[in-house]
């Protein structure tokens, strides 16, 4: 089970921006980063995962491309919950 931790400011369009950095509270290892569709109901694809342990930023690899080859995503961090 996993629960929703934060929203983080990750909405785009047009030009390819992979490799930019998003700020986030600090994580645990192994917190994954959730790229939505447009309207932030379905998950489309997990973009990248925190590898270190308590690290200040992430680095978003992917993001899902609409019908109209623009990007459109919202990133959201998630954390295992036990």
């Amino acid at each position: 089970m996993r629960r929703f931790i934060e929203k983080l400011a990750v909405r785009t369009s047009g030009a390819v921006a992979s490799g930019r950095r998003f700020p986030h509270r600090r994580a645990d290892e192994g917190a994954l980063v959730v790229v939505t569709d447009a309207k932030a109901v379905t998950a489309v694809e997990v973009a990248a995962t925190v590898e270190a342990g308590g690290c200040d930023c992430f680095q978003l690899e992917a993001y899902t491309r609409n019908q109209a080859n623009s990007l459109i995503c919202s990133g959201y961090l998630w954390r295992s919950h036990q």
